[in-house]
């Protein structure tokens, strides 16, 4: 699971940690809200966003895999 964290005053950093604890960046933003969205787009929400999307888009508003 991705996530954020201040890694100094005015940069937020995205990435995980792996299974030993080791910290593994990903990207950095100046902006907290960026560094949201990314780790939001990283966990997931961009896929269900899609499918959410599609559904609702293809008429009866339901989803049938």
């Amino acid at each position: 699971m991705y996530v954020y964290k201040r890694s100094e005053p005015q940069l937020y950093t995205v990435g995980y940690y792996d299974p030993e604890g080791n910290w593994n960046p990903e990207s950095d933003h100046s902006e907290r809200e960026a560094a949201a969205a990314r780790v939001a787009y990283l966990n997931g929400a961009g896929a269900v966003r899609q499918v959410l999307d599609q559904a609702l888009n293809e008429g009866d508003g339901s989803y049938k895999p």
